[in-house]
C-alpha cells in the first residue's frame, strides 16, 4: 500500500513538473514577443488631455525608445489642423538606450470657441530598412490627445514629474508578476506535497 502510495506521488509530481515547464517555456515564448519600441509624451497629461486658451500655442515632446536599433515615422493622422510635427526629418533613428525627441507644436485658433474639443492622434511606425534601400513599416504605436479650449484664466500647462509608461512596459511588468505568481503557487503545492 505505502508503495502504491510512493508510485502516485511521484506520477503527480512528475505531471507538475512538466506542467510547469510547458508554463515556463510558454512564458519565455509569449515574452519574446513584446515589443520594445515605446512612445511616452512630455509633458505627462493627466486624463491625456490639455486645456488651452484661444490663440495659444504649446510645444510638446514626444519621447521613442527601443531595446534594438529602430527607424521610425512619426505621422500626425488627426489633428493636423491644430498640431504640426515641427522637426525637419521624417524618420528617427532611435538606438538602444537612448531617448529619441520627436517635437511638436499646438497652435490653438484665436477665433476658437470656448468648450471646443480637438483631438490629435499620431502614430509612429517602426521601418525596416529593405535591401533595394527602401522602407518597409513594421508595428505602429498611437499616441491620442485631446484639447480642450477654455478661458485664459482655467489654463493649465500639464507638467508633472510622472512620464506616461508605455505599453510595452506594462505588458513586461504583468508577466514578470505572473511568473512570480506562478512560483509562489508551484512553490506552495510541492511543500504541501513534501508533508
Amino acid at each position: 500500500m505505502i508503495e502504491r502510495q510512493k508510485k502516485i506521488n511521484t506520477l503527480k509530481m512528475r505531471k507538475l513538473r512538466f506542467l510547469v515547464i510547458i508554463i515556463s517555456l510558454l512564458v519565455i515564448m509569449f515574452a519574446s514577443y513584446i515589443s520594445a519600441f515605446s512612445v511616452a509624451i512630455t509633458p505627462y497629461m493627466p486624463n491625456e488631455e490639455i486645456r488651452l486658451a484661444p490663440g495659444n500655442v504649446k510645444e510638446i515632446k514626444f519621447i521613442l525608445q527601443n531595446k534594438d536599433p529602430v527607424d521610425a515615422k512619426a505621422t500626425v493622422i488627426e489633428g493636423s489642423e491644430i498640431f504640426q510635427l515641427t522637426d525637419e526629418k521624417e524618420i528617427y533613428r532611435v538606438n538602444p538606450g537612448e531617448q529619441v525627441p520627436v517635437n511638436g507644436r499646438i497652435t490653438i485658433p484665436a477665433a476658437a470657441q470656448l468648450g471646443q474639443i480637438y483631438t490629435v492622434n499620431v502614430e509612429f511606425k517602426t521601418a525596416i530598412a529593405s535591401q533595394e534601400g527602401s522602407f518597409t513599416f513594421g508595428s505602429a504605436i498611437g499616441q491620442q490627445f485631446k484639447i480642450i479650449v477654455v478661458e485664459e484664466q482655467k489654463e493649465t500647462s500639464g507638467l508633472s514629474p510622472i512620464s506616461a509608461i508605455s505599453t510595452s512596459t506594462t505588458w513586461l511588468l504583468a508577466i514578470i508578476i505572473g511568473i512570480i505568481i506562478l512560483a509562489i503557487i508551484v512553490w506552495l503545492i510541492l511543500k504541501r506535497k513534501s508533508k
